[in-house]
């Protein structure tokens, strides 16, 4: 749902020339962001299935790791508000119907772990809230490695924008 609330973004977007007919809609600036971002978003939650299964059972493992898959993409629904600018140039709240729709996606996954019909329908079991913090700590650093990877001009350059009319 978050990803869907990114059509919602003014200004900038619009002011991008279209793409032209033809040209793919995953283009290489686009795959190369998902080739940096993606292991990071593997990693962390391997990373936290491994801690968890270590000290826990299979079953906290498996919530932890799919508990991590899903904030992860929170952090990156942020993040994708634009390829090429920081998210806070943008600001981080401006966009009110993102943050519903990631406030939407956040209380789905408590209800899936929290209670009793969403562990029996998805075999998931509750966490602590130190489980939680961990994995908000963990899966954030989605958001920290894409701000570096901006910076740094990593996912090409920003296509040549229109004046504004």
């Amino acid at each position: 749902m978050p990803a869907e609330q990114d059509r919602l973004e003014p200004a900038d977007v619009l002011r991008q020339r279209p793409r032209r007919p033809g040209t793919p809609i995953l283009d290489w600036p686009l795959l190369r962001r998902l080739a940096l971002l993606t292991p990071f978003m593997a990693a962390g939650t391997l990373l936290l299935f491994w801690y968890r299964y270590r000290v826990s059972d299979l079953a906290h493992a498996q919530t932890f790791a799919f508990t991590a898959m899903v904030a992860f993409e929170w952090f990156q629904a942020l993040n994708a508000r634009s390829q090429y600018q920081s998210v806070f140039s943008i600001g981080p709240f401006r966009n009110r119907w993102l943050l519903v729709g990631v406030g939407i996606a956040i209380i789905l996954q408590i209800t899936v772990i929290h209670t009793p019909v969403g562990r029996l329908l998805f075999g998931t079991v509750p966490l602590s809230l130190f489980d939680w913090l961990l994995i908000v700590l963990v899966s954030s650093s989605i958001w920290i490695a894409d701000e570096l990877f901006k910076r740094l001009g990593l996912h090409g350059r920003r296509p040549d924008a229109r004046p504004p009319a």
